[in-house]
């Protein structure tokens, strides 16, 4: 929602702005003023909810057509575009294959449904573990930057300590 700051309207992310929309939210730190809302607060979309994890909230992105999606599910899915990537928007989910929507996730256990709800793979070799992004993060699954095509290498559980030993016996 919104809220009263100094007299003016403004959006309730305000105050994480510094932190959290500038960078990632595809915003220049000095254009964040009073009277400044996200895309979410702007269109009134309180309810709006992430098409690719389903989750209500956050740091929410329009699409191309015509839903949301969180910032962090967007850089994560290899298929998503954003169409100005300065700006993070709009944000483009049409190139998902039909194969990524029927992953189900290892933490919610859900394949949402056709239109909604995308899992990501771990990135370890042959894995097929496949979670939400939003799941794996509330997990504790560490997400970095990776090499191109991939943007962010996302490592499961599992081979987390693989994945550590055999850095650590290469440096």
């Amino acid at each position: 929602g919104t809220g009263l700051r100094g007299g003016e309207h403004v959006c309730q992310h305000y105050q994480r702005a510094d932190f959290l929309f500038t960078g990632c939210y595809g915003i220049r730190p000095d254009l964040v003023k009073d009277g400044w809302t996200c895309s979410r607060c702007t269109a009134n979309a309180w309810t709006a909810a992430c098409c690719l994890c389903n989750l209500q909230g956050g740091a929410l992105k329009s699409t191309t057509d015509k839903r949301w999606v969180h910032v962090i599910c967007a850089i994560a899915v290899p298929e998503v575009r954003f169409l100005n990537v300065l700006e993070r928007n709009p944000v483009d989910v049409t190139g998902i294959p039909e194969q990524r929507r029927k992953l189900k996730c290892v933490y919610c256990r859900k394949k949402v449904n056709n239109s909604t709800g995308t899992c990501i793979q771990c990135s370890y070799e042959h894995c097929s573990t496949s979670f939400h992004v939003t799941c794996a993060h509330a997990a504790g699954v560490v997400m970095e930057p990776d090499d191109w095509p991939y943007v962010v290498s996302i490592i499961c559980c599992k081979h987390k300590v693989t994945s550590q030993n055999v850095s650590a016996r290469v440096s």
